[in-house]
């Protein structure tokens, strides 16, 4: 299973001289993409769906306030980066995309939590009560301590301010582990004074 899939292989418009490494990743781990059968997505921007084309064998799952947004929004539910890459990565997919509701299970223990406000449909991926994989509820750590500061791609700042702040607290009281894929070290734990990283994933 994946979280989110990058920005594929590359070469991508938006992002010059980048390029996916995650087959080479599989590689190292003496896997293939052909081996993932279930992605599970936070939101559906181009940087986080570039993989999915390459990726036969797999299932999707994503929340269903956030595909009717690309889906049904036209031209107008966001950058046109993003939509141009929603059309072509994952639209094509839309058989093997399952639309799951609120706090929908994607697998046992795997749920999709609702953080709007990035996307409208946007959602933390938590898993077995334990570790929230963010999406881009944060882009950088000092967005923990300071949850007013957005992201120019926050499509309704005022929501993502109060979400970031919903959700860090219970990450704080939950003592949930935090991956943010946009952090240096994305691993970690929110504190009082913010964002106490770690070297490898905890628990």
């Amino acid at each position: 299973m994946l979280v989110d899939c990058g920005i594929g292989p590359g070469p991508v418009a938006y992002f010059p001289g980048l390029a996916g490494r995650l087959e080479a990743a599989l590689h190292e781990h003496a896997a293939t993409l052909a081996e993932i059968d279930l992605v599970v997505f936070t939101h559906l921007h181009l940087d986080h769906l570039g993989w999915a084309p390459y990726l036969p064998n797999a299932a999707f799952a994503v929340a269903e306030a956030e595909w009717a947004h690309w889906a049904e929004g036209g031209d107008a539910a966001g950058k046109a980066h993003h939509v141009a890459a929603f059309r072509a990565s994952l639209l094509p997919l839309a058989a093997r995309v399952r639309r799951l509701p609120a706090n929908g299970e994607a697998a046992a223990g795997i749920v999709l939590l609702p953080a709007p406000g990035h996307t409208p449909g946007h959602c933390g991926v938590l898993v077995a009560d334990r570790l929230l994989i963010a999406g881009d509820l944060w882009h950088n750590p000092a967005q923990v301590a300071e949850p007013t500061w957005c992201h120019r791609a926050d499509h309704n700042p005022a929501q993502a301010v109060a979400t970031r702040r919903a959700l860090g607290r219970r990450a704080l009281l939950e003592r949930w582990v935090v991956g943010a894929g946009h952090f240096e070290t994305p691993f970690g734990r929110v504190t009082a004074g913010g964002f106490e990283p770690a070297g490898e994933p905890v628990g």
